[in-house]
């Protein structure tokens, strides 16, 4: 993804200023739009950075969850056949930041999105991009080729095996792992 990844879509727009500006466009629950924090931007600077792995420590209800369904939106908008899994210690809680994007996508009105609810996908219909839902164990994540990987809470995890089998398998597309 970024600098590292030949699979982009547009030269230059992979910076936090043009992710902060696009992200305006997101609309949150209550209608207002998604405004990304100053706190939430020093992670964003290693993401854009190319840095394989980041592990963005927050505390609990900082807007994290919902914030990381953004950042998936915009790398599959902005990458061409980009492979974006999610998981967290559950599917459940993983179906939360798919509840997040898939509700941005609609209270947004973006277009060239299909979302899968009963397949856990979304799909960017321009880029070909899919964003996928997975299982929380190791044994469910095995298979996969990402441009960009989401272990969301991973401190709920009951071992490191799916942190170690994705991070594993960031080189095949030069790949990040946000956790």
């Amino acid at each position: 993804f970024l600098a590292r990844n030949s699979q982009k879509v547009t030269q230059g727009v992979n910076t936090v200023s043009h992710y902060v500006a696009w992200s305006r466009s997101l609309r949150l629950e209550d209608g207002s739009r998604f405004v990304v924090q100053p706190f939430q931007r020093l992670p964003l600077k290693d993401v854009f950075a190319g840095v394989p792995e980041v592990w963005d420590v927050e505390p609990e209800a900082n807007g994290k969850t919902t914030k990381l369904a953004a950042q998936v939106l915009y790398h599959a908008e902005h990458t061409s056949e980009g492979a974006i899994p999610v998981a967290a210690a559950t599917r459940d809680q993983a179906m939360i930041l798919y509840r997040q994007a898939s509700g941005f996508i609609r209270r947004s009105e973006l277009q060239g999105w299909r979302c899968y609810d009963g397949y856990r996908r979304i799909v960017n219909t321009r880029t070909g991009s899919i964003i996928q839902i997975f299982a929380a164990d190791a044994g469910h994540g095995d298979g996969v080729i990402p441009t960009l990987a989401v272990i969301d809470e991973p401190h709920r995890q009951d071992n490191m095996d799916l942190y170690l089998t994705w991070s594993g398998k960031l080189g095949k597309r030069a790949g990040q792992l946000l956790l």
